[in-house]
């Protein structure tokens, strides 16, 4: 019979083994825990850009609610500015009372040096609303805003909204459209730029920019005023003209009324920057989309106005002369 070795590992061997085992562990942590803390990255990524995409359905919500803000009045917006915009909106679930009879509201959102995002509200009872604040500061800490039950500023949309981060103003939160727009009430759409980062400077970094564009269905553009003066021979030395303003048209489709005006000189012309009539002058039985505009002897030169107003009260005028040879 054979007898067996009893001599087992060496010290070194023991040791070897050990550290090998020690490498092999650590590398296994090592994955494991970039595993975890990328899983952990993406979803904070995942959150985020959730909680962007709700801001983003909040704001267009709004925003396609938006009414004007009375009258003959066109244009929606109030404030269009890249971190910060207000307008008019229509409650559908909310009855403010008084005269408030369509149940209009005002919103504004807006992003504060803490990149943070808020959305205050305004309401009122009575038939117009009240004058538009023209501070800015965001939040505006004015009592005009709904506030909490602590009187402090209300509501904070989403946090970690870094567009404007370190005083970067290339990432706007809100731009605005069609290119080449003067002035508020020709914004015919709002797109909104979302970009989160919940550990700015450090990883994962900002998400993925979210973008959303919404055209304002609600907008009423104003009418275009165009006409001709066709001119008759109505004896040796008397001219008839004959007014037609079937070349004038309403961007959205509406029914337009006619007015036309007479006036010698430049007595007849538009005023009010093209929006009304002159203060005098109105022909007889000028309601018509074509007009009668009398009759002139020849070496006189007239002026004639027509004025298109569509069904929710926007006005356009246009003028020009006329001479009978």
């Amino acid at each position: 019979m054979t007898r067996r070795g009893e001599h087992g590992f060496t010290l070194i061997e023991l040791l070897v083994s050990m550290a090998l085992s020690i490498v092999l562990m650590g590398i296994a942590i090592g994955l494991l825990t970039v595993f975890l803390n990328d899983t952990n990255y993406d979803r904070n990524r995942d959150n985020a850009q959730d909680d962007a995409r709700l801001l983003v359905d909040r704001i267009s919500r709004d925003l396609r609610s938006a009414a004007a803000q009375n009258t003959g009045s066109y244009g929606l917006l109030e404030r269009a500015q890249p971190y910060d915009i207000e307008f008019e909106a229509v409650n559908p679930s909310t009855v403010y009372g008084g005269s408030n009879t369509y149940n209009q509201y005002r919103v504004r959102y807006c992003l504060d040096s803490n990149n943070t995002v808020w959305r205050q509200t305004e309401t009122w009872t009575t038939a117009t609303p009240p004058a538009v604040q023209n501070s800015t500061a965001c939040p505006d800490p004015s009592n005009v805003w709904a506030a909490k039950t602590n009187g402090q500023p209300c509501c904070i949309e989403l946090t970690d909204v870094t567009n404007e981060i370190g005083g970067d103003t290339t990432r706007p939160l809100f731009t605005y459209g069609p290119p080449g727009y003067s002035g508020l009430p020709q914004i015919e759409e709002v797109q909104v730029n979302v970009i989160t980062d919940l550990n700015p400077g450090h990883l994962p970094g900002p998400s993925p920019q979210l973008t959303s564009g919404i055209f304002l269905r609600n907008e009423n553009s104003p009418p275009t005023a165009s006409f001709t003066a066709t001119k008759t021979s109505a004896g040796t030395s008397t001219w008839d003209v004959t007014l037609n303003g079937s070349a004038s048209t309403d961007p959205n489709g509406q029914t337009l009324a006619y007015q036309w005006y007479a006036n010698s000189g430049s007595g007849g012309t538009c005023t009010n920057g093209g929006e009304s009539g002159p203060s005098t002058g109105l022909l007889s039985n000028a309601t018509t989309e074509i007009s009668d505009g009398g009759d002139y002897t020849n070496g006189t030169t007239e002026t004639f106005a027509l004025v298109v107003t569509d069904t929710q009260g926007l006005t356009t005028c246009s003028s020009q002369q006329v001479s009978f040879p």
